[in-house]
């Protein structure tokens, strides 16, 4: 069963800054979302995905990396997670508390997108 800990958008870029090349980020978003604002390097699996095939979806994320997951507050991501939990297979999971905003609040320069665009996609 897979245990899920969430960490704050400063714990999330000190790992990103420690160990990018050994993290798995997957956003779960939805597309017009992914697109305003993406953090580089991560996987695009929206939610409806991994709810339609969990099985598909879990095959599709390297879990021998430290896997994150992200969205724009935090539930969506924690919901991926939860739901992936019997397929994955590692025991320990990430999930972005505050999501992406968060991350935006703490370093905007980090993610990628038209900072118009990403100031009123997350205010």
């Amino acid at each position: 069963m897979l245990s899920l800990q969430n960490i704050s958008a400063k714990e999330f870029l000190d790992m990103v800054a420690r160990n990018a090349g050994n993290m798995e980020i997957i956003d779960v978003r939805g597309i017009w979302e992914y697109d305003f604002a993406k953090f580089p390097g991560a996987k695009y699996i929206p939610l409806p995905h991994i709810v339609a095939d969990r099985q598909n979806a879990s095959d599709s994320i390297d879990w021998t990396k430290d896997v994150v997951f992200v969205c724009r507050s935090g539930g969506r991501s924690e919901q991926a997670a939860l739901l992936l939990g019997n397929f994955s297979k590692r025991d320990k999971a990430y999930n972005l508390e505050g999501g992406l905003k968060r991350v935006f609040e703490e370093n905007p320069d980090v993610l990628e997108g038209e900072r118009v665009k990403m100031e009123q996609y997350f205010f």
